[in-house]
């Protein structure tokens, strides 16, 4: 791999770090409005936690692959910085983020196969305000840590974002969206009138004009 394509990875990776742990930060932030999490959170604000725990689970796997190993160019830097950051990453890796992740975040609420909800001592994750901060905490020492040392090329990697081109999407029509959902309606109903249910389906119809 030449220096360039290092470069480019290098950027991507320190990217994805940054991204991780400012989307965690953001929503801990929303949650914390007016010092809320001294009080203990609603049942509200259990996709918001959720979402923290996807986002650090997501910093775990791209770290996995910022190693010497990744980068050629950078491999010195990088594997100086994993030698500095195993301390504090060993304190992150004590919870159980990734497999609540998969199993309670992102798929339903299952572990082996087996019903478990996300309350249970199967999964160690933290449970209070206090935990959830120090996780941020940690998540924060580490890339405090990995900008510290790529402070140029992180400022780099944000210039060359801007530069990916992203193709707009093809403008949505939605001319016949009404009578999608009247055909919809119909055949559920239909369905549900054929096996003798008492209940039917209502759906929502659009007035674009407005």
């Amino acid at each position: 791999m030449n220096r360039k394509e290092d470069k480019i990875k290098l950027y991507e990776s320190l990217f994805i770090l940054y991204k991780c742990q400012n989307a965690m930060n953001t929503i801990w932030e929303k949650l914390n409005q007016d010092g809320k999490t001294i009080k203990g959170f609603n049942y509200s604000d259990s996709p918001l936690l959720y979402h923290i725990i996807l986002e650090v689970a997501s910093y775990q796997e791209e770290y996995k692959n910022f190693n010497g190993k990744n980068f050629d160019a950078y491999a010195d830097r990088v594997n100086h910085i994993r030698t500095i950051n195993k301390s504090i990453i060993k304190k992150i890796n004590l919870w159980d983020l990734q497999s609540f992740r998969n199993n309670i975040v992102a798929h339903p609420w299952r572990k082996n196969g087996q019903f478990v909800i996300p309350d249970s001592l199967e999964y160690n994750i933290p449970r209070n305000a206090f935990e959830f901060q120090l996780l941020i905490n940690y998540i924060g020492y580490s890339w405090k840590m990995i900008e510290s040392e790529f402070d140029k090329e992180f400022q780099a990697a944000i210039e060359y974002m801007l530069t990916l081109e992203i193709k707009p999407k093809p403008k949505a029509d939605y001319n016949t969206i009404n009578d999608e959902q009247l055909k919809l309606v119909d055949e559920v109903n239909t369905k549900c009138k054929d096996l003798g249910k008492e209940y039917f389906l209502k759906v929502f119809l659009y007035d674009f004009d407005k």
